[in-house]
């Protein structure tokens, strides 16, 4: 059967007692809606065996997206709706991380995550430590609910690269972390942006 978050949130929906107003604070919130433009093949994973220098390419089928808080104490969305802008005097980082599950091959892969920089025009780059990637959450804030646009984008250096060298740089993410010679991204696989959208309910 292929796995799908829709219908684990259709699981966790049923199960629930209180609206989202109702509840006290919370540390962290999954989003498992997506809208129904939403085409998850514009990502991809990337999976290689690097002993045998073999590779496999699979589309994405199922995404989700989870926000958490650093600190102890908060709500998540306080910071999931927070102003806008920066100041030199302000520390870059927002005290949250995204992170996200994605499904290919009729498999889960689980390890898609990033500390997040400060909400600038509605948009926060999420970074993976180390080499293990980048991507971009764009929101935008409605009376009935809130869209969070996950972006795998080439930036204009990237853009230029790939035409000066004629390499195909792909930005990608880490989903399996390297081991055992084995490692699995979810890629951006053509063009020069791809974007997932959830929607995140707001009640009164």
């Amino acid at each position: 059967m292929q796995f799908s978050f829709r219908q684990m949130a259709g699981i966790i929906a049923a199960t629930a007692f209180c609206l989202p107003s109702q509840l006290p604070a919370q540390q962290s919130i999954t989003v498992y809606d997506l809208t129904p433009e939403t085409d998850t093949t514009v990502f991809s994973v990337s999976e290689t065996w690097w002993d045998t220098e073999t590779s496999a390419t699979h589309e994405v089928t199922d995404i989700d997206l989870s926000f958490y808080l650093w600190d102890e104490e908060g709500d998540i969305m306080d910071v999931l709706t927070a102003p806008n802008g920066l100041t030199k005097e302000e520390w870059n980082w927002e005290p949250f991380s995204a992170d996200f599950d994605v499904v290919a091959d009729g498999r889960l892969f689980r390890g898609g995550w990033g500390r997040c920089y400060r909400w600038e025009d509605d948009l926060t780059s999420c970074s993976m430590d180390g080499d293990g990637g980048t991507f971009l959450i764009e929101r935008e804030i409605r009376a009935e609910e809130i869209r969070f646009h996950l972006i795998l984008r080439l930036s204009p250096d990237d853009i230029e690269f790939n035409k000066d060298s004629g390499m195909n740089y792909r930005p990608s993410i880490n989903v399996e972390w390297p081991e055992n010679d084995y490692s699995a991204n979810m890629i951006l696989p053509s063009g020069t942006e791809g974007r997932v959208t959830f929607s995140l309910p707001l009640y009164p």
